[in-house]
């Protein structure tokens, strides 16, 4: 087993080795998903993985009514209102 450091920088990215580059076959605008709800996340750069999330995801999105394009951006202004309105109530922002 190798042992990998990286930082990650203001912006939240990271740089991978260069060695693990080149075992996940990645190189300048490869895609990757990263699943996981607790530890470890893991990484996989195919798109078979977000195809796997997809068909995981459809289920719950039925259940939380999302069906379109439409329905994902309205959820997503929902939850930034939320954020910003708890962000308010604490004092930062």
């Amino acid at each position: 087993m190798s042992v990998n450091i990286t930082t990650v920088s203001p912006q939240g990215q990271i740089s991978l080795p260069l060695d693990v580059c080149e075992k996940m076959k990645l190189s300048a605008g490869s895609q990757s998903a990263f699943m996981g709800e607790d530890d470890p996340v893991v990484m996989n750069p195919t798109i078979r993985a977000m195809e796997k999330l997809q068909k995981e995801m459809e289920c719950e999105w039925e259940k939380a009514g999302i069906h379109s394009e439409e329905d994902v951006i309205a959820l997503c202004r929902e939850i930034r209102r939320e954020v910003a309105t708890e962000r308010r109530l604490k004092g930062h922002g």
